[in-house]
């Protein structure tokens, strides 16, 4: 388990809403969030992926460079029995690369979430002043830390 410190830069708001706020700017990233149905790839070439090399191994798939993604689909479904709608099952489209089912969160960055008062006081120029780049603070109760 890694922990991160993580700068969160709202628009001004009353204090008592921040939490919401920060938690709904980093919900996209969160990866517990299941998100709507959709195809997620194996590589193009089969030889290439990690678990199809360890099965041609251990003798569940043929150890030939020409296997293709419908006889590895056809051969790990029937190994675990696995049905279309069932969650594992592999599927190959009509472009002969293989695919899961899947409604994880691809851009998934964090699992926990703990949101801190404080960390460093941000100075800037006084001529700086205005530029929609920069981000600071006066005290250290308007900044606040996502930390997970």
């Amino acid at each position: 388990m890694s922990t991160y410190d993580m700068l969160v830069v709202l628009p001004p708001m009353p204090p008592e809403r921040y939490r919401e706020a920060a938690t709904a700017a980093l919900m996209p990233y969160y990866s517990e969030l299941e998100v709507p149905e959709y195809r997620d790839y194996e590589a193009a070439d089969p030889n290439s992926v990690d678990w199809v090399q360890a099965n041609k191994e251990r003798g569940i798939l043929p150890n030939r460079e020409d296997l293709g993604w419908n006889e590895i689909a056809t051969l790990m479904n029937a190994q675990v029995e696995r049905a279309p709608g069932d969650d594992g099952y592999m599927y190959v489209d009509e472009a002969e690369h293989g695919y899961y089912l899947a409604t994880y969160n691809p851009q998934g960055e964090w699992d926990g979430l703990r949101l801190r008062l404080g960390g460093p006081r941000l100075m800037h120029r006084p001529d700086a002043a205005g530029n929609p780049l920069l981000a600071f603070t006066t005290t250290a109760r308007s900044l606040r830390t996502a930390t997970f």
